[in-house]
């Protein structure tokens, strides 16, 4: 009866065990359906700013975690690249972490929004429940989009960067194919513009426009391509741009002396 009593313990205590799933709390979502794997790591390869892609899925227990590392173009936003590789492989497997490593002109660099951990829990506070939308949060850093924002609509920033003092020709559009999101700007400036003042208002101006979009502005003046000094020369990043303009939306115009 003895070892009778203790088999039927030693049962019911791997039965519970064997309850157990993936979830955090024990309970597994039957309505989520994950992007396949090998879709995410073709989308994680095709990424702008990633040279070279290695992703993969480690079910090897206790990890249950997306492994990887990026080769990221030198005149990329690393930090802009890593969040959307990991909101990309967010759309995955449910409940499960991810350990990615960017390289840039040979130097390891990691994702700042997440310094300590790609866990579950972490995941779920910058990116939302899953599956996200596959792209980054905007200025929150909750995951959560601004439910109180509204922007400026995309053809009256237009219209006030065409009439600008010193724009002789704007090019401007939204591209809103995944995952770029961005504001495309190709300005022409007249001989005697002060580039820099018009430059810095054309960022403030599009700064106005859909959250967290990005702005990707080329300029010429007198056959010569001609960069914002304020972003050291380099391509502006969301970052960047909340540091200089203030949270979205701003006003419009470049800040002062500071």
């Amino acid at each position: 009866m003895r070892w009778r009593a203790v088999v039927l313990l030693l049962g019911a205590v791997l039965t519970l065990g064997g309850c157990q799933t993936d979830g955090s709390d024990g309970q597994e979502r039957t309505d989520y359906t994950p992007v396949p794997d090998d879709e995410l790591f073709s989308q994680v390869a095709a990424l702008p700013g990633v040279k070279r892609a290695d992703v993969s899925f480690n079910d090897t227990w206790p990890e249950h975690t997306y492994l990887g590392e990026v080769d990221i173009s030198p005149d990329a936003d690393a930090q802009q690249v890593l969040d959307t590789v990991y909101a990309v492989l967010r759309q995955g497997r449910f409940d499960v972490g991810i350990n990615v490593v960017g390289y840039q002109a040979n130097r390891e660099v990691r994702l700042e929004a997440l310094p300590r951990s790609g866990g579950p829990a972490e995941l779920e506070k910058r990116y939302g429940p899953q599956p996200g939308r596959g792209t980054p949060p905007g200025d929150g850093s909750d995951g959560q989009e601004r439910t109180d924002y509204t922007p400026v609509p995309d053809e009256t920033l237009f219209s006030a960067i065409r009439a600008l003092p010193g724009v002789e020709r704007a090019d401007l559009s939204y591209n809103d194919t995944w995952p770029a999101h961005s504001y495309l700007a190709t300005i022409t400036l007249s001989p005697d513009a002060d580039a820099q003042l018009v430059l810095d208002t054309v960022y403030a101006k599009l700064w106005q426009g859909r959250l967290g979009a990005d702005i990707t502005l080329e300029a010429q003046q007198g056959g010569q391509v001609v960069r914002l000094d304020a972003f050291g020369g380099q391509p502006s990043s969301r970052a960047a741009l909340k540091k200089r303009y203030g949270p979205q939306p701003g006003d419009g115009t470049p800040p002062g002396d500071g």
